[in-house]
């Protein structure tokens, strides 16, 4: 276990609130599960679909009952459910959490993570403020002390589900260009239904549409009628269990500017956005203004006609992204940021990561732990990593810090059915602060996730005293001895 403590997280959906800050709160539980570490999720109102869903994904909940939101006794009964768990830390993830809840939390020695969209406070008092999005400043506030701020899409929080989708794939061809429409569930303002009337009008296009759509939907019936009116075939979804999919699926996304952006920005699918809600203005606007999108500020302010011609402007040119933006790891970013050690691991990416773990491997202090101690070629190296990255008997593992990014690596070989050969080099620099522990605990949690192991060994130097406490720490015990070098054992029941 990396995490002992449990992580409260407190958040509502349900009505006009959506379900968006409970849904980005699960990929945080999940990142810190994937640590080790158990989650409590509070909240006052969550429809019974969504706890059940909580339920399904380990995560425990607790009903505050029927209270104003955000209130005095709200806090409260948060406090007094923080306490029994005696978890340091509390998340925030509402815009009814004003500066008042989040003093008295901190007064109670809580540690709180409050979750911004748009600069819901004048000012905070939480010891970190985390605002994901798109334009997000990172510029202290007036009258503010003693808290940092997260920003930015680096750390855009995915939930795991999108981990197990590649986010490029092969589409099947097709006559029609397949469109996933998403304005949530509930969709109270109608724009969905007000993008399929205007689509429906666009008979010179071919297209495939799927709109999400749940009965709680004021507009299904009228929804229902222009299926069968429209010269495009439309599915109506009424509840999504498998949004990957769904991207997977899409040629294109049409979508609200709330944090579902992030989730089809990650399959780099050409969008086209407008804002239904306050909170949404930033995104869209940041998103329109760096061309990451097309689309309209605010579908209520615009005439029909102009609707249309954005519309059709984008079915003819969708103008796609040229750079991935999100990366898929920030829910790990935040869970490391509110962990004692502020590392974690992810997958190696070839394309991004060739070069680090080439000047990684022939660091001079690198080399002389290896059974190989020669530098080792360029083109080498890239055949190498070649091998690994399409192995099925290898997983790479890279280590990042918030403050550094990449500042090493961990390697998994099968060297027999379910034995496992692991390697770990850091830079120098990073030796000694806890980091190699840390990531080394989490890269063995997510090798016997994925994979069956009977048991783990490292072949340390017999020279390399630091090597061998650090695997020492973790439950491994010395095996045997071949030259220089010694084997080190571990087993999944006593890791």
């Amino acid at each position: 276990m990396i995490e002992t403590a449990p992580l409260l997280i407190r958040a509502d959906a349900g009505g006009i609130l959506g379900i968006g800050h409970v849904m980005r709160m699960i990929a945080l539980a999940q990142a810190w599960q994937d640590r080790g570490g158990r989650v409590v999720m509070a909240s006052s109102q969550c429809p019974e679909a969504l706890v059940s869903r909580l339920e399904d994904e380990n995560i425990r909940f607790e009903n505050l009952g029927e209270l104003e939101l955000g209130g005095s006794e709200d806090a409260l009964n948060l406090i007094r459910l923080g306490k029994s768990l005696q978890t340091p830390w509390v998340v925030i993830d509402g815009y009814h959490f004003g500066i008042s809840y989040q003093q008295t939390l901190k007064n109670s020695g809580f540690k709180v993570l409050a979750v911004d969209d748009y600069g819901h406070c004048d000012d905070w008092r939480a010891d970190l403020v985390l605002n994901q999005n798109l334009g997000a400043s990172s510029q202290p506030l007036a009258n503010t002390s003693g808290f940092q701020f997260l920003t930015g899409t680096r750390f855009a929080m995915l939930r795991r589900e999108f981990q197990r989708h590649p986010a490029q794939v092969r589409k099947e061809a097709s006559d029609r260009l397949r469109i996933l429409i998403t304005f949530g569930g509930v969709d109270h303002t109608g724009a969905g239904l007000e993008i399929v009337q205007c689509l429906s009008t666009l008979s010179e296009v071919s297209l495939d549409l799927k709109i999400l759509a749940g009965p709680a939907n004021p507009n299904i019936g009228r929804l229902r009628q222009e299926v069968f009116g429209s010269p495009h075939p439309i599915e109506l979804i009424p509840a999504a269990h498998d949004m990957p999919a769904l991207y997977q699926w899409a040629d294109r996304v049409i979508s609200a500017g709330g944090s579902t952006c992030y989730e089809w920005m990650f399959f780099e699918l050409p969008g086209w956005i407008t804002s239904v809600a306050g909170n949404q203005d930033q995104i869209v606007q940041a998103m329109l203004e760096r061309n990451l999108a097309a689309g309209v500020q605010n579908l209520t302010k615009i005439p029909k006609s102009d609707l249309s011609t954005s519309l059709s402007k984008w079915l003819a040119d969708p103008s796609p992204p040229t750079t991935r933006m999100i990366d898929g790891w920030g829910a790990k970013r935040v869970a490391a940021s509110i962990s004692k050690i502020p590392c974690w691991v992810r997958p190696v990416d070839a394309s991004v990561d060739a070069r680090f773990l080439y000047e990684l491997a022939n660091e001079p202090s690198v080399r002389s732990a290896g059974r190989h101690t020669q530098p080792i070629k360029w083109e080498e190296h890239l055949a190498w990593l070649r091998h690994h990255c399409n192995s099925p008997q290898s997983l790479l593992m890279i280590i990042e810090t918030l403050e550094d990014g990449p500042v090493g690596q961990i390697r998994f070989h099968e060297q027999a059915e379910g034995v496992w050969e692991v390697g770990v080099s850091i830079r120098f620099r990073h030796r000694k602060t806890g980091c190699a522990s840390t990531a080394l605990s989490l890269a063995i949690l997510e090798l016997l996730a994925k994979m069956t192991v009977d048991s783990i060994l490292a072949r340390i130097h017999s020279e390399n005293q630091a090597s061998q406490r650090l695997f020492a720490k973790l439950g491994f015990t010395r095996d045997s001895q071949d030259g220089g070098f010694e084997s080190w054992i571990n087993r999944p029941a006593t890791i």
